[in-house]
């Protein structure tokens, strides 16, 4: 019952985004709110934030979104780094890299879901960090305006000794940490994390809970992974085009995603599970011909905002801090292995199966034109003449389809058959046929004629000019579970362990962790967010010789 309670509520919610995505409507929305963690708060100009972060709302059992946007932003809200994370059983985490030419400041990083734009910016979640470049001397400029004293800025979070473990002050490189759980009353904690890093790097920053509400809907949640959408509007009129077809192909997939825009013009993708950036063709129906223009909506946040931060400054035990870190990012530099240079693909095979019949232009006399390919052989496609114009169907020996069929050109839906008719055939390499009828999405077609280029160059067909191509961040690399870099025994990185996610059961028996490799001052950092939100951070101080 609380499944389908849950589908009728977001289908309400999504009926009143798209027919009336600018109105305020007099309800009281849920909303999401997002709790993040980082293994510390204080970094070096091309080292990696390892991040976690727990998603929750207001109302329902379950969340409404599945993807998480996190951001590296500065003061005034410029984008120094964006990432698309998936969510799993409420949780997040992944990897962000800073860029090596940062300059030195205060900066923040901030998560939110596409459900969560629809409130306002401040209400996202936001941790700051202190970033050092080495290498540059220079240090961003924060207008004096969001400058705040020291005693304002830090409203510090308290920390105690650990309570679930007892361990030494010191140890011998890479010596085993073994953390023996004590006596105590179980945590109540929906998210904890533990992580080893250099001394004086662990200061973690109280952020503050505004109260939100959402009183209008413009995005809708993502509730089946990233979604792409967009508008499509009359070129001279700039008025919406209602109830369009449009498409998008994903490079080197065999398939396509095609929809409805409704009726102010939005269209709505949710696309698959991948990893990367990939480009992606949009395809607007060329039955309008040119007169089209596509608009895409911006995927991450664009309102405006500006953070305040302390003045920057480093201390002189800082600086001792920071040099020994830069000498260890140097190193790591030198040794790490790239873990995300793959991409993995969930597409194999051509979405709709083995084809009725496929015929390989190399297996038969060349013939002068698209037109005898299809109608002086055995293809099961005929061309009639409609209106004046050609067009292609395809024939069942069963029965009659009333559809028009679906056309590919190189797994690119089109829907012009006189540019098909007019190709060159010495640049097809072959084509297939499915005689069924096929509903691909919330579409029903007569049949597939699916064609193929020589060089995968579509044979040079002319797409309309309202199609865009866009290069479209899916989820992050650095999140993607196949290529993750371990999380525990890092060995040579200035964080020597980070466990995102410390389990109730480990805590309870004991965790066999191992001392960093490099000596100096370091700190057992453990992070904890209860059910209410509330946080409390434990460290203990110990020295590796």
């Amino acid at each position: 019952m609380k499944q389908k309670n849950n589908i009728y509520l977001l289908l309400f919610f999504c009926l009143n985004a798209v027919l009336y995505p600018n109105v305020a409507l007099n309800q009281e929305f849920p909303y999401e709110s997002i709790d993040l963690i980082t293994d510390r708060s204080v970094y070096i100009c091309g080292e990696t934030i390892q991040f976690s972060g727990i998603v929750s709302i207001n109302k329902e059992e379950e969340l409404l979104s599945e993807v998480v946007y996190v951001e590296l932003i500065s003061a005034v809200g410029q984008k120094v780094k964006q990432l698309k994370i998936k969510i799993e059983n409420d949780l997040f985490e992944g990897q962000l890299t800073i860029p090596k030419d940062a300059l030195s400041s205060y900066y923040f990083i901030r998560a939110y879901t596409k459900w969560m734009r629809n409130g306002s910016p401040y209400q996202y979640a936001y941790l700051r960090l202190k970033l050092i470049n080495p290498y540059n001397p220079e240090v961003l400029e924060i207008p004096d305006s969001l400058i705040i004293t020291k005693t304002e800025a830090d409203r510090i979070e308290t920390y105690s000794k650990p309570p679930f473990f007892s361990m030494k002050n010191e140890y011998k490189k890479g010596e085993e940490i073994v953390l023996k759980g004590e006596s105590y009353s179980q945590p109540l904690f929906d998210l904890a994390s533990l992580s080893i890093i250099p001394s004086q790097t662990s200061t973690v920053f109280e952020p503050t809970y505004p109260i939100i509400n959402y009183d209008s809907i413009i995005y809708i949640p993502e509730t089946r992974g990233i979604t792409l959408s967009g508008k499509l509007l009359d070129k001279k009129t700039k008025l919406p085009i209602p109830y369009y077809k449009t498409s998008i192909h994903i490079h080197n997939e065999e398939d396509f995603i095609e929809v409805m825009a409704n009726e102010e013009g939005q269209f709505y993708f949710s696309l698959p599970n991948k990893y990367g950036s990939q480009e992606v063709l949009i395809i607007p129906s060329s039955l309008k011909g040119n007169d089209i223009e596509l608009l895409v909506d911006q995927d991450y946040c664009t309102k405006k905002i500006f953070l305040k931060v302390p003045h920057f400054s480093i201390s002189e035990d800082e600086r001792a801090q920071l040099v020994q870190m830069t000498q260890t990012l140097q190193i790591s530099m030198l040794i790490k292995d790239n873990y995300w240079l793959q991409n993995d693909s969930s597409y194999q095979h051509p979405f709709y199966g083995h084809p009725y019949k496929m015929l390989d232009f190399d297996a038969f006399v060349e013939l002068d034109s698209m037109s005898q390919y299809f109608t002086d052989l055995p293809s099961w496609i005929k061309v009639k003449k409609h209106k004046g114009q050609r067009k292609l169907f395809v024939a069942n020996p069963e029965q009659e389809l009333n559809y028009e069929p679906l056309l590919l050109m190189d797994w690119v839906p089109v829907d012009d058959p006189e540019k098909i008719l007019k190709l060159d055939p010495r640049r097809i390499k072959k084509f297939e046929v499915i005689v069924e009828p096929y509903i691909h999405g919330s579409i029903i077609y007569g049949g597939i004629i699916a064609l193929f280029s020589r060089k995968g160059d579509f044979a040079g067909f002319e797409f309309p000019q309202s199609a865009m191509y866009i290069n479209f961040d899916f989820y992050s690399l650095n999140s993607d579970p196949k290529y993750l870099p371990p999380k525990e025994n890092l060995e040579l990185y200035n964080t020597t362990t980070w466990i995102p996610y410390l389990e109730y059961d480990a805590i309870k028996e004991k965790i066999g962790l191992q001392a960093p490799n490099i000596s100096g001052n370091y700190t057992l950092l453990i992070q904890t967010i209860n059910k209410d939100g509330k946080r409390e951070n434990y460290k203990q101080s110990f020295k590796v010789y």
